[in-house]
């Protein structure tokens, strides 16, 4: 996800896991186009959420990330919490 011209992402069903939710946050955190990602059904656990609120804390294009049926737990909702408080271009969060 370097510098592209990609905007919306749906990777949704696709099993990416914990290990895949790293990867993409990773890639978050340097991205500068990507408005739209939606990583439901795909088994990313608390940890995975984890991953991507800390993302989260730096990506500055990102306005709609979609987690749904991730099981992320009271741990990684934690995690979105504090991501929100100093995120100023996410408006949703399913």
């Amino acid at each position: 996800l370097k510098q592209n011209a990609v905007t919306s992402l749906d990777l949704s069903g696709n099993g990416i896991g914990a290990d895949g939710a790293k990867a993409f946050a990773e890639a978050l955190k340097v991205n500068a186009t990507l408005t739209q990602l939606n990583v439901d059904w795909n088994d990313i656990g608390g940890y995975g959420a984890k991953v991507f609120a800390e993302a989260l804390k730096v990506n500055g294009t990102l306005t709609q990330l979609n987690v749904d049926w991730n099981v992320i737990g009271n741990d990684g909702a934690k995690a979105f919490a504090e991501a929100l408080k100093v995120n100023g271009t996410l408006t949703q969060l399913n």
